[in-house]
């Protein structure tokens, strides 16, 4: 699929400098441009955000680094709409196509493919035409760069947006050898050349995460948390910092008892436990637990207890936070009922096994700011949470406005590393109206797909005419 994907690319685009060349042909004017088209629905897996803070997503794995690279390059091709005299147009053709085979081996198997690129173009008549000496020396500047980032391709990522009034900018993430050991590649495409921003490589290594969680009760969803914490913080990544928050005094024992078992099983020391005696309140909970911090400037992951992530997430986190310049908001892939999924709790999987991200597993909650990575210095100048507001929902979304009118960037995209496990949720009646609607909203979507929540709706009429199928099936026989 990555390989039709990568095919599609270089084919497509230089597709179109076929069609510039043959201009008097509508038929291959309309497979080229029908061919971008299709392109850039395939680099654009995602869009996400709000209408202060846009940003496009995509992730890219494999030949999706060839992906983004052409489109960037290529597209920033001032020669598109020139036209080039019929006597050109069979053989430019095949020029293309050529080029399109070499650029698609070097991007398998990293060879070097210029002398098969300089004897297609040495015999051509279209050598000396301004098309193909742009398109040569691109194809020159693709070689340079994919040559220098071709051994970060283990777990490549990446963040576009687009500025209205500038341009677009690119942010390539590679992993190198080690897992703490990354490169950035940051370029800019304004309406005009394309410009190379940053070429920078990115220790992760000494970036630690307090990670901040707020709790009531539910002891046994605290569990499954520190099995997840236990894997992915302590044995994998190892730069993590836990912070609970506790309000209340019942069920505080088994809380303490569950991180005092942890520290003994994996030898952890570095969490902290602190108990509110007062009514239980989220931004409360978080904002204690960030000033409460005394080591310096840290990273924060404000979380709950019901969320799931890998180490992949930690770097990602790490990766689009910096102090005094941006906070990230991820979108979390939010699980639906486990057992309307898989029809029955007797069917229902482990729940490592249930995080795969489809449209009737799950949806992208990008109407949720709860889940969030900045660094203790910006929230505290920012003014932390609104911590008038009690009970469920409204403090995260307040914060969230609060970034979006400062000088900070808010990166808004979606993780593949995050999800949030699905609970039943209980929509307390002392509610106001609004945090009373956001939490019904909130419990309607969690629960099941349109289409699955539509089934489950109209589960009487179906098996009304299941049985009436079967009354006719047994009142006409078939005849043997």
């Amino acid at each position: 699929m990555e390989f039709t994907r990568a095919s599609q690319v270089t084919t497509g685009i230089l597709f179109l400098t076929s069609m510039m060349i043959s201009r008097s042909s509508w038929l291959l004017e309309t497979l080229s441009s029908f061919r971008l088209r299709m392109l850039h629905r395939c680099s654009i897996q995602f869009r996400c955000g709000d209408m202060l803070g846009q940003s496009i997503t995509f992730t890219l794995i494999f030949f999706s680094k060839a992906v983004v690279v052409l489109e960037v390059c290529l597209g920033s091709l001032s020669c598109w709409h020139t036209a080039l005299q019929s006597s050109f147009q069979r053989e430019g053709i095949m020029v293309c196509f050529r080029m399109s085979h070499c650029m698609l081996a070097f991007m398998v198997t990293s060879c070097n493919c210029n002398t098969e690129l300089l004897n297609s173009l040495q015999y051509s008549k279209l050598a000396q035409t301004p098309v193909f000496r742009q398109v040569r020396k691109i194809f020159y500047r693709l070689t340079l760069i994919w040559s220098r980032v071709h051994v970060f391709v283990f777990h490549p990522s990446g963040i576009t947006r687009t500025e209205r009034d500038k341009g677009t900018l690119y942010e390539l993430t590679f992993r190198g050898e080690s897992s703490n050991e990354f490169k950035r590649l940051v370029l800019f495409r304004p309406f005009g050349p394309l410009m190379k921003v940053k070429n920078e490589k990115v220790d992760t290594s000494s970036v630690p995460i307090n990670i901040i969680v707020p709790l009531s009760r539910r002891t046994d969803k605290f569990k499954q948390f520190m099995h997840n914490f236990r894997e992915v913080c302590v044995r994998q990544d190892g730069q993590v910092h836990l912070t609970v928050v506790y309000f209340g005094k019942e069920q505080m024992s088994e809380v303490r008892s569950t991180l005092e078992n942890t520290s003994r099983e994996v030898n952890f020391k570095n969490y902290t436990l602190l108990q509110l005696d007062e009514e239980f309140s989220r931004g409360r909970g978080l904002d204690v637990g960030a000033r409460a911090w005394k080591g310096g400037n840290v990273l924060l992951f404000f979380c709950d207890v019901d969320i799931y992530f890998n180490a992949d997430f930690l770097n990602t986190c790490r990766l689009n936070t910096q102090p005094g310049k941006k906070v990230f908001y991820p979108v979390l892939f939010s699980q639906y009922n486990p057992t309307l999924i898989y029809g029955s709790p007797e069917h229902v999987p482990p729940v490592e096994q249930q995080l795969v991200i489809k449209k009737d597993t799950g949806f992208w909650r990008d109407f949720g700011f709860g889940m969030t990575c900045q660094y203790r210095s910006d929230f505290i100048n920012i003014g932390g949470f609104d911590i008038d507001i009690k009970g469920w929902g409204g403090e995260d979304v307040h914060l969230y406005r609060k970034y979006l009118h400062s000088n900070l960037l808010v990166v808004r995209a979606p993780s593949r590393g995050l999800f949030h496990l699905w609970h039943e949720k209980h929509c307390a009646d002392e509610l106001p109206p609004d945090q009373y609607r956001m939490c019904m909203q909130s419990k309607a979507m969690n629960e099941a797909s349109h289409g699955q929540l539509g089934m489950l709706f109209f589960r009487h009429e179906i098996e009304a005419h299941l049985r009436k199928q079967k009354q006719q099936q047994n009142s006409n026989p078939k005849k043997t």
